[in-house]
């Protein structure tokens, strides 16, 4: 089993990659997490009456669109066909999008009613530019992500 690793002021967050819906995922039309969470053939075993909590993070501040709306999704095929909507975020202005910002988390039970579950990102107006994390985690979405190339200053 892989694990990333987040480091941020005095918490230290672990995500199984098995979790990671999107990684840095370019999000200019309307489309669902390049990766989905397989419970697999044991629907119902895996995660049954717990919930799982989730975070969408905002990687690369996003451009040109009006506002994005991001849904919790599960279905029976693995390219989230036909997908039931578990839970979902009010519309999300551009103002918002920014980079580094949580901008959708909470926690979803995984009932097994579906084998596959993902992440559906809604566009609203033209996006020209703005990437997203998407995660579950069995435990604390609560961190802080800061967009690459900043410098830490000491005295």
């Amino acid at each position: 089993m892989e694990w990333v690793a987040e480091t941020q002021p005095n918490t230290i967050m672990m995500l199984d990659a098995q979790l990671v819906l999107s990684d840095a995922q370019a999000v200019t039309t309307t489309a669902n997490s390049a990766n989905v969470f397989d419970i697999g053939e044991n629907k119902g075993v895996l995660g049954a009456g717990e919930s799982i909590e989730f975070g969408v993070l905002v990687t690369e501040a996003f451009a040109g669109l009006t506002d994005l709306t991001i849904q919790v999704v599960g279905s029976d095929a693995s390219g989230l066909t036909s997908p039931e909507i578990i839970d979902g975020s009010s519309a999300i202005l551009l103002a918002d999008l920014t980079a580094g910002k949580r901008v959708f988390a909470g926690k979803v039970n995984l009932s097994g009613k579906h084998r596959y579950y993902g992440i559906k990102y809604v566009v609203n107006g033209t996006a020209t530019g703005g990437k997203v994390t998407a995660y579950f985690n069995l435990d604390q979405y609560e961190h802080n992500t800061y967009p690459s190339g900043f410098e830490v200053l000491t005295n």
